[in-house]
Parts: C-alpha cells; structure tokens; sequence
C-alpha cells in the first residue's frame, strides 16, 4: 500500500464545536473529560496553522459509520467487541450506497480473482506431478495393492488440497501488494466520506520510499503473527480443552492482527510508525479486536473473501480514525511522540517560559 506523510509541525489545541472556531486561552487545554468521554476526534491539518479540529460522535456531519465508531469509546468488553464486530457490516452499507467507490473495489476483485485463478492451475499441475514424480501409482498386482492405492489416492488428494491452499495464501498475499494502490484511493476516499466537511487531505510520501517502507511493516507484522500463531498449535495437543483454549485465543491473536494489517492503511497515510500502531491497536483492544474478528468471518468465506477484502479496507479506515482521536497523544504529530501526557504536555511545551540570561 502507498505510504503517504504529512508536513512535519507542532499542533496548537484548535476546538470546532461549531462553524465558528474558538481558540482556547494559553496554558488551557480543550481536552476536557467531557470531549474525551463523547470521543472527540483530533485531526491535524496541513496548512501551516497547526489548527485541530475536534469533531463529537453526536456530529450529524459525520458519516454514521464514523457516529458509531465514536460512540463506543466507552462500555463493556462485550458490547465494544459487538459494535466492532458490526463494522464489516456498515461497511457494506457505505459501500453500496457510494457508487463512486465501485472502481477502487472493482479492480482489486478482479486482480485477486485472476491471479487465484492462474496460480490455483500452477500450483495444482505442478504439484500433482511433482508428487507423481516422487511416487508413481501403484500397479495392482495381488489383493492388497488396493490398499496401497487406496492410500496412493488419499495421499494425492491432499497434496491437491494442500496446493490449493498455498495457491490461495499466495493470491491473498501477492493480490494485496499488486492492489494496494487501489487500496490506498479507497481509503482515502472513505475517509473523505466518513468525515464529510472535516476532512484534510494529507501530502504524499514519495511511493517507492512508501512501497519499501509498507513492505518492511508487512513483513515484520507476518512474522510478529506467526511467532504469536505458532507456539499456540501446540495447545491442541492438550485434549478436549486444548482446542477450546486454542480457538478463544487464536482467534483474539488473530482479531489483534487484522486490525492492526486494515486500520494500517489509514495510519500509514497519517505518519504513524508501526510500533505506534500496534499500541493503538492494543490499547483498545477490545474495539479492534471486535472488528478483527467480524473482518476474520467475512474472509472465511471461499472467493466471496475476495469482495470481503475491500470491506474490510473501508472498515479499517472508521478503525482507523477511531484509534487516531483516542490517541492520548493526538496533539503532538503521529511519529514524534515522545512522552504519553499528549496534549497536556504540548501545552506547557507552548506555553513555559523562555529562559532569560543572568547577568
């Protein structure tokens, strides 16, 4: 996916409640506990002024995607989980009644679709005759050689599986980077529609220093999974409860990462490095992780997933921006956070008293 960047600057507290702007008095922050419970998003603009919009969940400006988003900031572990679980769902809503975003999804269908289609014929003629080649089917000369074919047979049907599998895996993983830029608009353009007037478009990263960099966190978020993944395989050796712990908690592990591999591309766009999102992702873990797991559902689906991987783009975007203005250092420029007070201490950054030379 194209990386983008925004302009590098220290963001003054700017609130929006309304048209008309209000700039609070030095030293005073406008991160009341009453815009942090109604979950106020921040954005920072480009425009030199270091101007922050806060936005409120009751906006009706707002896409009601976004609305929902905004409105679980708060609640129980059980209900966060559910309202993040429904996002795939409003995704599909907001898909079908933009018409605009069709193109950035039709694209992206057609290239995975393709590409499986090639790679399922790769894999499944070389596989089957590489496995001929290793073992050839065996002659039927006395009794039991059916059971040797039997099992030649069995073996071979496997392989088929196997190969289709890999032909499926590889789709997934080769079809995303070939339609990322698609990916990439997409976001963008629901982001545009979920903050409607609000929105500020950010300056472009050059793209292949962002297709170097979004390959690096790719690739570093893959192997991060599979070492979580594999040593709970291991749990199902444990009879009975073993694959019942296996799937609560594979299936929360890998809630965590979906939403971390979606609501990537929105963050990239704004500048976050990958450890910052990671802890977004885990700080509300029980909102992402809901949205993780309902994403995992819809991918589950064979061939419908490839649709479903658009959805998820559009839904990781709400995500996404969620996780941006519950960043307790949402004032400061994503990358450039230093220390966890956020907006408390950029305040008495601003506003300390220069040092004067003694005599």
């Amino acid at each position: 996916m194209r990386v983008r960047a925004v302009v590098h600057f220290r963001a003054k507290p700017f609130r929006v409640s309304s048209p008309t702007f209000e700039t609070s008095a030095p030293g005073e922050s406008n991160m009341t506990d009453e815009n942090h419970n109604t979950g106020a998003l921040v954005t920072t603009s480009t425009d030199g002024t270091g101007q922050v919009a806060t936005l409120d969940k009751d906006d009706d400006k707002l896409h009601p995607l976004m609305r929902h988003v905004l409105a679980n900031r708060e609640g129980s572990t059980f209900s966060r989980l559910v309202a993040g679980a429904k996002i795939p769902l409003m995704s599909a809503k907001l898909l079908a009644k933009n018409r605009d975003l069709w193109i950035n999804v039709f694209w992206p269908v057609v290239i995975n679709l393709s590409l499986f289609v090639v790679l399922l014929y790769v894999f499944l003629t070389q596989g089957g005759s590489l496995f001929a080649s290793l073992w050839a089917q065996p002659v039927i000369e006395a009794w039991y050689h059916w059971l040797l074919t039997g099992l030649w047979y069995l073996t071979y049907a496997v392989v088929l599986a196997a190969s289709g599998f890999l032909a499926y895996v590889s789709s997934m993983v080769v079809g995303g980077v070939l339609a990322s830029p698609f990916n990439d608009v997409l976001s963008e353009k629901t982001e545009r529609i979920l903050l409607g007037e609000h929105y500020q478009k950010f300056d472009e990263e050059p793209f292949i220093q962002g297709l170097i960099r979004s390959a690096g966190s790719s690739a570093v978020t893959a192997a991060l999974y599979i070492a979580c993944m594999g040593p709970l395989l291991l749990l199902n050796i444990i009879p009975g409860i073993g694959s019942i712990a296996y799937t609560i908690i594979g299936s929360t592990v890998g809630g965590y990462f979906l939403a971390l591999e979606y609501s990537d591309t929105f963050l990239a766009r704004h500048r976050y490095k990958l450890g910052d999102m990671m802890r977004l992702v885990y700080k509300e873990r029980r909102f992402s992780v809901g949205f993780g797991i309902g994403t995992s559902l819809t991918l589950a689906i064979p061939l419908v997933n490839f649709l479903c991987i658009p959805l998820a783009v559009i839904g990781g975007t709400a995500v996404g921006l969620g996780l941006e203005q519950w960043d307790e250092n949402r004032a400061l420029p994503p990358g450039e956070q230093d220390s966890p007070a956020g907006l408390l201490a950029s305040e008495s950054a601003d506003t300390s008293e220069p040092n004067t030379p003694h005599g």
